[in-house]
């Protein structure tokens, strides 16, 4: 016996109407609950929940297959954007995304716009969003290592900044604990602080562009990998030396010889690095500084005495901690006889004393202690501060 009926095929009907979180703001490790709404006939759609970081320096796949659902927590402060894309049999994938920012209190910070004689300060919670919450109240304190003296730079408030200007409070030069206590939303406190050294020997520019500038796109760049773990390039080319992680050359490459790192930052923030290249004095070769352009260290030296920078030459490292004249941003250069090779990057210290420098060695770029990589014996060598 045979029996027929009549039916039509084809793929179902459905819509994509959001994704949403149950919690925008979150803590690491702290879980969110992510949902795919979709309406129509859903039984056959497929999800795939990926989060990024950092427009994509960090991502991953958090969960794929046929549940609308995922429960996600992140591991680290800053701001992640979660992605579903929702797949029907037909191979039609519609696309939305929520944006989930995570917070930590992991430290203060202070910056000088003035040399060493005032600083910005606030908290660094990770991501704006939870300032803009209105859920954090914000306090300020300085005071000296010993509490001999002290001070409230702001009373608490949902403001996060402050200004501390030594020499407007009569205070002497010496080094200050800044402090900065923060009442959570669930009503605990946390206190952090930073050290700074007051010094009258500082500047507001480091070879004629902002100091404050310069340290802002560094810091802004510190621990998102732009620069640090670049490898070591010897080309002493433009086109081998000028390209770091986060900005690769055209066809993916990546290197960098010290002087290109400085470069390359220095040119970020508005330094005319093409004045650099012209300059061939103070050389310690007959003729100037060779090739490299301004990927030659030489040539920033000697650019800076000609431009009537700033400038202090010691003997030793130990000799330019000591001095107290160090400030954050300033090119340090190694100068040599020119029977060794020569070396520049930026002081990276907290304070004057903090024995800390941003440059790019052999085999990669990194913070670390200052040093000549090619010459960690200090021999026939002097340490020049740049501002």
């Amino acid at each position: 016996m045979t029996s027929k009926t009549e039916c039509s095929i084809g793929s179902e009907k459905w819509n994509y109407e959001s994704l949403s979180s149950s919690a925008t703001l979150v803590r690491p490790n702290e879980s969110t609950e992510i949902d795919a709404r979709c309406s129509g006939d859903t039984n056959y759609l497929q999800y795939k929940f990926v989060w990024n970081k950092n427009n994509w320096a960090d991502w991953g796949v958090a969960q794929q297959g046929t549940s609308s659902h995922l429960q996600w927590a992140p591991k680290d402060a800053g701001d992640y954007e979660l992605i579903c894309d929702v797949s029907g049999s037909d191979g039609v994938v519609q696309t939305k995304r929520t944006i989930i920012s995570c917070w930590d209190f992991s430290r203060i910070t202070a910056i000088s716009t003035d040399g060493n004689n005032s600083w910005g300060v606030r908290a660094d919670l990770g991501t704006l969003a939870a300032e803009k919450s209105g859920q954090f109240q914000f306090k300020f304190v300085w005071a000296k290592s010993d509490w001999s003296k002290w001070g409230v730079l702001k009373e608490f408030s949902s403001v996060n900044d402050a200004y501390f200007n030594p020499s407007a409070l009569g205070l002497q030069d010496g080094y200050y604990d800044l402090y900065c206590d923060v009442l959570l939303p669930d009503g605990t406190l946390q206190s952090k602080s930073t050290q700074i050294y007051y010094s009258p020997f500082g500047s507001s520019t480091v070879l004629g562009v902002s100091r404050i500038g310069l340290v802002t796109w560094l810091t802004t760049h510190q621990f998102d990998g732009y620069y640090l773990g670049t490898r070591y390039s010897g080309g002493f080319s433009y086109d081998s030396c000028l390209y770091p992680k986060g900005a690769p050359r055209w066809d993916g490459y990546t290197g960098m010889n010290c002087t290109g790192f400085v470069a390359h930052a220095y040119a970020a923030v508005g330094g005319d690095v093409n004045r650099i290249a012209q300059n061939n004095n103070h050389s310690p070769w007959a003729g100037g500084p060779g090739g490299g352009g301004y990927i030659n260290a030489w040539r920033w030296y000697g650019y800076a005495r000609d431009l009537g920078c700033k400038m202090y030459e010691f003997r030793t490292v130990q000799d330019m901690l000591n001095s107290g004249y160090a400030q954050k941003g300033d090119i340090i250069f190694f100068k040599t006889d020119g029977s060794i090779d020569c070396h520049i990057g930026f002081f990276w210290g907290d304070n004057p004393h903090d024995n800390k420098m941003w440059h790019q060695i052999l085999p990669g770029n990194l913070i670390g202690p200052c040093f000549n990589n090619a010459n960690k014996g200090e021999v026939r060598q002097s340490v020049v501060l740049i501002k």
